[in-house]
């Protein structure tokens, strides 16, 4: 964590001067464009998140012959002007439009105050943008640019993920193979490969984002990351939601469980995390970094489900086992106790963790939404947080040796063995709610029984509303005895109201 200020703080006094466009297009890549920022709109607030673009590139041209309703409507687009005498056409369009124009066309707007004008510098292939507005299969980023500076950040960030990551795989190598074989959980052997894959991650997408960011082959390693991200998140997703289960603690031997629920939430992940970045090329009201906002948030929020359900039938229901344990003086205390607090421990981090990535997005929108590059930054962000919970995963699950009793499965003897108390009296001490009938029709009740004083009369009227039975048996009978049967007495009592 401490290593995660530092970063916030490193970004908290960073400001970017330049910025840049990007041009994705579907299967082909990216282009990259520096650009200035040559005034900004009345309606643009002095935050430099209000900046940021993303959207389709429409030539001025295309908006000449349409009314003014029609030009409001079609003019959410980002505006190039190429030729220099449609600068002029500025004016017909309302002051929070924003217009891309060549550096060359620089001093022709110098009049145009009050709208957001973007300069392009790059002067090579600008003619390959006036051609974007038929193509189909593309949009448009303009953000704050990546410079040597934020690389550098970006580069530790990437670096520190991936030590932390091996020191974490190399301690839980050595503790799995420090136990004996029986005594290991399945779960540490399935976290131990989740950090291989965050490994495995953190290395893909930082070479991603060194050698191939801004490239014509960036989306084969796009899509590498994501797949193995999805491998990843799926594992892990899987894991968690079977310790919500009490899987380690109430629960052992699922590993078939597992293996159906990790192929049904990879599936569902690959699908989505592949469809996203696709989506965006034919819908350009959101973009791919919101619809992975929207995915995990989804996400956790099934997850927090999970969580309140193993709070009520898990966490819960071993609290009352434990007590259970307690009156009949079990040996079963201590390991009861044990898996109580672990459970406990585990559903602090998760929770956290879960809570943590709700709310992620809205640091991103402080520190990485106003990039060019978000989605790439977004990434790496999300790699180091994951980094570090693998950190607390790790104490959660490879702390202590656990006893041999811990792996046996929790029977909930409360459920279906009810635990009566009674207080018996000597045969000539009077007993109201036994003796007394109209007592018993009034409503009151005791755990004061006389065994002496029992009749079937007296049981059947009582037990027409009182449903829990008791067998009392004469303790001193032996059961060689050919009139032990007949000192058997079937009954029914109250269940004390204190309980």
């Amino acid at each position: 964590m401490k290593y995660l200020i530092i970063i916030l703080s490193l970004f908290l006094s960073y400001k970017a001067e330049q910025y840049q466009l990007l041009i994705h297009q579907l299967f082909l890549g990216e282009t990259i464009y520096d650009i200035e920022i040559f005034n900004k709109g009345v309606n643009e607030e002095p935050d430099l998140n209000e900046l940021y673009y993303y959207g389709n590139l429409k030539d001025i041209k295309n908006f000449l012959n349409l009314d003014t309703a029609n030009k409001e409507e079609q003019s959410n687009s980002l505006i190039y002007i190429h030729d220099r005498n449609d600068i002029k056409y500025i004016n017909h369009f309302s002051k929070n439009k924003k217009f891309l124009i060549p550096y060359d066309l620089k001093e022709d707007i110098l009049n145009y105050y009050g709208y957001t004008i973007f300069i392009i510098f790059n002067d090579d292939n600008l003619y390959y943008l006036e051609e974007l507005d038929y193509e189909q299969y593309y949009y448009i980023q303009i953000g704050k640019k990546i410079d040597k500076k934020m690389e550098k950040y970006l580069h530790f960030i990437i670096v520190l993920c991936i030590i932390i990551c091996s020191f974490i795989a190399f301690k839980m190598v050595k503790v799995i193979k420090s136990i004996d074989g029986p005594y290991i959980l399945a779960l540490q052997y399935l976290i131990c490969i989740c950090c291989f894959l965050l490994i495995v991650s953190n290395a893909i997408n930082g070479f991603f984002f060194i050698f191939f960011r801004n490239n014509e082959f960036c989306f084969i390693m796009e899509y590498t990351t994501l797949l193995i991200t999805s491998f990843y998140k799926s594992n892990l997703n899987s894991i968690l939601i079977l310790i919500l289960f009490g899987w380690g603690t109430v629960y052992f031997g699922w590993r078939k469980k597992f293996n159906k629920i990790n192929k049904i939430i990879f599936l569902i992940d690959l699908i989505l995390c592949f469809a996203i970045p696709v989506s965006t090329y034919f819908i350009h009201f959101i973009n791919k970094l919101h619809l992975f906002y929207i995915k995990n948030c989804l996400e956790y929020l099934i997850i927090l489900c999970f969580i309140i359900y193993s709070i009520t039938k898990r966490l819960i229901p071993l609290i009352k086992e434990i007590d259970y344990e307690i009156r009949i003086n079990s040996n079963l205390v201590e390991c009861l106790k044990l898996k109580y607090n672990k459970l406990f421990i585990i559903l602090i981090v998760i929770i956290t963790y879960t809570l943590f990535f709700m709310v992620s997005p809205v640091l991103d929108y402080y520190f990485i939404y106003s990039f060019a590059n978000n989605y790439n930054i977004y990434f790496i962000f999300q790699l180091l947080y994951e980094s570090i919970f693998m950190l607390f995963f790790y104490m959660v699950l490879f702390c202590d040796k656990l006893p041999e009793n811990y792996f046996d499965n929790v029977v909930f003897k409360y459920k279906t063995q009810l635990f009566l108390y009674a207080n018996i009296y000597e045969k000539e001490q009077y007993n109201p709610s036994i003796n007394d009938i109209n007592e018993i029709n009034d409503g009151y009740s005791s755990n004061k029984l006389n065994i002496s004083k029992l009749n079937i009369n007296k049981l059947k009227k009582y037990s027409k509303s009182k449903k829990y039975p008791i067998i009392l048996i004469n303790p001193f009978m032996s059961s060689k005895s050919s009139s032990l049967f007949k000192e058997l007495h079937y009954g029914v009592v109250a269940k004390n109201k204190s309980t």
